[in-house]
């Protein structure tokens, strides 16, 4: 197969780590590639980088204003012409072999991605999956986060992207609202093991930040979303109960933005705003009993069960990582 890939990069403020970007696409192994770069609002120089690359008849560049990652995403689709998506963030690069290996493994009706390297400053590693999947018993680990979900790193269909698109009004989950609806259209999953996705994490990014406002905004998000896929994702061969799942999903995010900090000044804040306390109380009648403590402490402003709470949590979970 000789098909034409698209690889859309939204890129926002990206001068430190674009060239490393731009620069793993131009050394494909597979030449048949369209490399559109949608730069969205930038004000440092990115879009002097992306000049850099001009003459190179693989690259197109794209000038829009400022509307988030899905915005520029979606510009990218519709301006794309081939006959696959590859989504690629401005921070992160891909292997060499990659686009090739996942032209090589596509079967109709299969979406085919690679694993996913973490590096974060000396360390790394991977994120391992199985080699396949059918499409309900990969919702099934999506909806019990023992996969993580990205929408980077797949081969995906224009023809089916462009009938669903990115939601442009959720800032936050917004590769689970994608991933999850894509995978209506398809009825397996396979993971080339031989290259990576190779995403760079970094501490004090923006998406890593504190911040009260974008916190609120994360726990509303990601009610709306998960609400969303209730209503509108089949889910009637997944094997557990979805809308628990779901709940419990909720209540980690809830509980993981919350446990970002230790000022009760500033967890009080958040919790005070009137969309927080009214997906408070709806979680802390259907969450389980692993819930129910935090919620209720959260509720009632217990100042100093509040901070022995998140700080217990962050330990245990750091012990988990570290054990496996």
């Amino acid at each position: 197969m000789n098909y034409c890939v698209s690889i859309i990069v939204p890129i926002y403020n990206s001068s430190k780590t674009l060239k490393r970007c731009i620069e793993s696409l131009l050394n494909q192994t597979y030449k048949n590639i369209e490399i559109i770069l949608v730069n969205d609002g930038s004000t440092d120089n990115s879009i002097d980088i992306c000049k850099l690359y001009e003459e190179d008849n693989r690259i197109k560049i794209y000038n829009k204003n400022n509307g988030g990652v899905s915005s520029a995403r979606n510009y990218g689709i519709k301006v794309a012409n081939g006959k696959f998506v590859f989504f690629l963030d401005s921070d992160d690069t891909i292997d060499n072999d990659v686009i090739e290996k996942l032209i090589s493994s596509y079967k109709e009706k299969n979406l085919i991605g690679v694993n996913i390297k973490i590096i974060e400053k000396e360390k790394s590693y991977i994120l391992k999956y199985n080699n396949y999947y059918e499409t309900n018993e990969f919702i099934d680990n999506i909806l019990n986060e023992k996969i993580n979900c990205y929408s980077c790193g797949y081969l995906f269909e224009l023809e089916i992207v462009e009938k669903i698109m990115y939601d442009e009004k959720i800032l936050f989950m917004e590769d689970t609202l994608f991933l999850l609806t894509y995978l209506q259209y398809v009825s397996s999953v396979n993971y080339e093991k031989s290259c990576y996705y190779n995403y760079y994490f970094v501490q004090n990014s923006l998406s890593n930040s504190n911040n009260i406002d974008n916190t609120i905004k994360n726990i509303i998000n990601c009610d709306k979303v998960l609400n969303k896929l209730e209503k509108n994702i089949n889910f009637t061969n997944i094997s557990h109960n979805v809308h628990n799942l779901l709940i419990n999903k909720k209540c980690r995010v809830f509980e993981s933005e919350i446990g970002k900090y230790f000022n009760y000044n500033e967890i009080s804040k958040i919790y005070d705003h009137n969309k927080i306390i009214e997906i408070s109380n709806e979680l802390k009648k259907e969450c389980n009993k692993k819930y129910k403590i935090f919620f209720i402490i959260i509720s009632k402003k217990y100042k100093i069960l509040i901070t022995i709470y998140l700080k217990t949590r962050k330990f245990l979970k750091k012990i988990k990582k570290m054990i496996g």
